[in-house]
């Protein structure tokens, strides 16, 4: 696994419209580039609809979950987490679970996030962290462009 799907991509893949709905499909069908982590998972179950989130799970293969042990809501147990790879992490990242993902990234040796909230994220200071670490944040159409082709 190199990748990891924001929330907000499968919730707008699973409509079935341009670049998210691609990457959605990709992870359901397997793509060994794609995964996703249990925050982003308890996510979907609270804010997406009941069968978007049944349709992934029953699709999904379990070795694409990553495990971060982290619930969204839980804005200690987040901050916990990105603390421990690295405290400068939330300084950077205004929204602790935006910073959840890119802390599994780093933990797990990723390449990166693919989220539709990049926008939220990109400041000169964290674009010359993630440079640092190796990771990068992408859209999906810049996934799909530049990273890879579906």
């Amino acid at each position: 696994m190199e990748w990891l799907v924001d929330t907000c991509v499968i919730i707008n893949g699973w409509e079935g419209k341009g670049a998210p709905h691609k990457i959605y499909k990709a992870l359901i069908e397997g793509d060994p580039k794609l995964g996703v982590t249990d925050f982003t998972l308890e996510e979907l179950k609270h804010r997406a609809a009941h069968h978007v989130y049944r349709k992934l799970m029953n699709n999904l293969d379990p070795s694409h979950i990553l495990i971060t042990g982290v619930k969204p809501g839980d804005w200690k147990g987040e901050k916990e987490y990105e603390i421990g790879f690295d405290p400068e992490l939330l300084k950077l990242v205004p929204d602790p679970s935006d910073a959840v993902l890119i802390a599994a990234a780093e933990h797990y040796g990723l390449k990166g996030v693919i989220t539709l909230d990049r926008h939220h994220l990109y400041t000169a200071r964290l674009e010359n962290y993630l440079e640092q670490k190796g990771l990068e944040v992408l859209k999906p159409n810049e996934y799909i462009l530049h990273k890879h082709v579906l």
